[in-house]
């Protein structure tokens, strides 16, 4: 109960609620554990309702025209993810949603018991509505990087079609080399690798880049 609680109070959608409605929530939650890259949800597996993290890691995916998967984002401790199967009558999840390697743990709150606990506290579905508001903004701007033609849309667009099923690339060869997949200077690699690092968009180790 404790560990709910906590992973609870770590999830923005839960800010500001009464202890006596987290209490609530928490009892209500269930819980599933998932083998390494054991599906979660898909297009035809997933149940109406909010999902938390509680513990490991999670990743989302879509698949190309080829079938191969397109690392999107991690859920890390306290993410959610199903919001938007709450309303819009959604027949089916638009990503893949795997457990990370090191499997994972989470917690589902079924829509009725949000709906019930968004009537007695409004403060959630104003976290709610907050919540969809961020993803459409960082939706809408991962599409203006991936149609750009600036040299951090182009590498930011390399990245994703060519990161493994849990976000990491490996770049093999030298930055130049890089550079003239791309059709960039070195220098202005250099500047989209720094930007996107700066924006959270990646982390850098080595000769990998990983996708947040």
């Amino acid at each position: 109960m404790e560990q709910r609680l906590h992973c609870l109070k770590m999830c923005a959608l839960w800010e500001g609620t009464k202890e006596e409605y987290m209490n609530w929530v928490a009892e209500r939650c269930e819980e599933q554990t998932y083998r390494p890259g054991e599906i979660i949800c898909s297009k035809s597996r997933f149940a109406t309702g909010i999902s938390m993290i509680l513990s490991g890691k999670a990743y989302t995916s879509k698949s190309s025209i080829e079938g191969r998967k397109m690392p999107m984002s991690a859920l890390n401790y306290g993410d959610i993810f199903g919001a938007v199967t709450l309303f819009g009558g959604s027949t089916h999840f638009e990503t893949d949603i795997y457990a990370g390697p090191q499997g994972c743990t989470v917690l589902f709150l079924k829509k009725d018991h949000v709906l019930e606990i968004m009537h007695y506290d409004f403060r959630i579905a104003e976290n709610y509505m907050g919540y969809l508001c961020s993803r459409v903004r960082f939706l809408s701007s991962r599409v203006d990087a991936l149609v750009g033609v600036d040299g951090k849309s182009k590498l930011l667009s390399y990245l994703y079609h060519n990161a493994d099923e849990e976000g990491r690339v490996e770049v093999k060869g030298s930055k130049g080399e890089l550079a003239a997949k791309l059709s960039i200077s070195r220098a202005t690699l250099y500047r989209a690798m720094d930007s996107l690092e700066e924006e959270g968009s990646i982390r850098r180790e080595g000769k990998d880049i990983w996708l947040l």
